[in-house]
């Protein structure tokens, strides 16, 4: 640092007589700012140490610690198989390549397969058939002005050296909308699908599918010659792809953080992914005295219980254990809001539960429809899965206005409604001017509406104090030595 406080000095002439007279005390403001910031570097070092590395104790608050799991979740297919075994039909009524129906079978009956074990495939009958028709295909070209952005020169800017006065022209450039003439390709290809039970000939679901191809090219590429066949196929998949939406459980991964601290031996047990023994040992715990340290063994007992419900046996056991999880989640929250670790899980396990209630609900139709001897799907009547669907709650959608105001009269705290909102999947509030007044009559505090404006503008989740603290230390460290050199110079 004294070598860069020389070579500033003696580059300016001007003052080289200045730096002769206090060169000394340049020496002696260099090695105490040196020193200053290296013992103030090591501080903060230890500090942002700390706040990482320091493991959770009896005596500190409880939280999480560097503990996680892996949860393997399964969804609930939106459309009860009944099974266990299963057959998959599709035919064509337009002229395509054995290949394009062939394609889509595979697919479907692959899928299935591997997402739900209890399912197997048969070459008898099989107790439940999945039959599928292509009803219609085409396709067509046209030309159509469109736009795309390119990056080039948008203009000149006047740039004048302040040290010397000189001016000069420097480019300016950006993305700019430019238009052009596309040849576009589109295709289509509509599918009906009817899941039945074969032996009863209950109608379980019927819904149509239409996947659509477009591409587009500049008309100066010259002509195009698609291949078609691939196209159909390409739509082929498609299709099977949204008939799977409806008809297979989805499988993946979720890691989730776990505490430490007093429910330590807890995390153990479910990062090793024994869910039963950490449900045993956290159901022995007696309540934390803090409530907000309790938090986090609710949170712990809604992991467990959520783990076990993909994993169960049948729809009603996976609801049971999801309901669990989600009380557990959600009393979490309420006792600490401001953890947002607790959050994702809460809003999983909540539409989960939304669509294994679902799923439970065309189980106890289908036995029904089976005793009355009915096929659910008479004409006039809604397959069973619509059936269902039509008596049920719809999903948890977009928070709106209503939905804050409504915690608000039931006493939720000004925190937990906050963390609600930076944390909901969706939005749509009104904050026009009547509304906003509408809102604070009925008791909606400002840190409240703050959150409800930051939500519609897109700033949804917010930094916890640890690493809010963690990074305020790092950029001090950064811009530190930089302060104290110009502070010693």
């Amino acid at each position: 640092m004294l070598s860069l406080f020389n070579r500033v000095s003696f580059v300016d002439s001007r003052r080289i007589i200045l730096h002769s007279q206090h060169h000394s005390t340049g020496i002696r403001r260099a090695r105490s700012g040196s020193g200053f910031t290296l013992g103030a570097s090591l501080l903060l070092w230890a500090f942002v140490a700390t706040l990482v590395c320091a493991p959770e104790t009896p005596g500190r608050p409880q939280g999480l610690g560097g503990r996680k799991t892996d949860i393997v979740i399964k969804t609930s297919p939106n459309v009860y198989l009944p099974g266990p075994t299963l057959s998959v039909e599709v035919t064509s009524l337009k002229p395509v390549t054995q290949r394009v129906p062939e394609l889509m079978q595979q697919k479907i009956q692959d899928t299935l397969i591997k997402n739900d074990p209890r399912l197997r495939l048969t070459t008898g009958a099989p107790d439940t058939l999945i039959a599928c028709t292509i009803t219609d295909l085409g396709f067509g070209t046209g030309v159509e002005p469109r736009t795309r952005q390119e990056y080039q020169k948008t203009g000149e800017m006047t740039v004048t050296d302040p040290v010397s006065g000189v001016s000069h022209s420097e480019d300016q450039y950006g993305y700019v909308d430019v238009p052009y003439r596309a040849l576009v390709f589109n295709a289509r290809l509509s599918v009906k699908c009817e899941v039945k039970d074969v032996a009863t000939g209950i109608v379980l679901y019927t819904d149509r599918f239409d996947p659509v191809y477009s591409d587009a090219r500049d008309v100066v590429a010259g002509s195009r010659s698609d291949d078609l066949n691939a196209i159909y196929l390409r739509l082929a998949g498609d299709a099977a792809g949204l008939v799977l939406a409806q008809l297979s459980p989805r499988v993946y991964s979720e890691i989730v953080e776990l505490p430490s601290g007093k429910l330590n031996e807890a995390s153990k047990l479910l990062e090793a992914n024994s869910w039963n023994e950490a449900l045993d040992l956290l159901a022995a715990t007696p309540p934390l005295k803090d409530q907000k340290d309790d938090a986090y063994r609710l949170y712990s007992i809604g992991i467990a219980h959520e783990a076990l419900a993909y994993s169960a046996p049948n729809a009603t056991e996976r609801r049971r254990h999801l309901e669990q999880a989600l009380d557990n989640y959600r009393r979490a929250t309420e006792l600490k809001p401001r953890e947002d670790a607790f959050w994702a899980p809460t809003n999983r396990a909540e539409f989960l539960l939304w669509q294994t209630t679902g799923l439970a609900a065309q189980v106890d139709a289908f036995n029904e429809a089976k005793r009355r001897g009915s096929t659910a799907a008479a004409p006039g009547n809604a397959d069973l899965f619509h059936q269902a669907r039509s008596r049920m709650q719809p999903a948890r959608t977009a928070l709106t206005n209503d939905d804050v105001v409504r915690w608000v009269k039931a006493g939720r705290s000004a925190d937990y409604i906050a963390a609600n909102i930076r944390h909901a999947p969706e939005t749509k509030f009104d904050l026009s001017g009547g509304e906003v007044l509408r809102l604070r009559r009925d008791g909606v505090r400002e840190d409240v509406l703050k959150a409800m404006t930051e939500a519609q503008q897109g700033r949804r989740y917010g930094m916890s104090a640890r690493k809010h603290a963690i990074t305020t230390a790092a950029m001090i460290l950064l811009w530190l030595p930089v302060v104290i050199a110009v502070a010693a110079h």
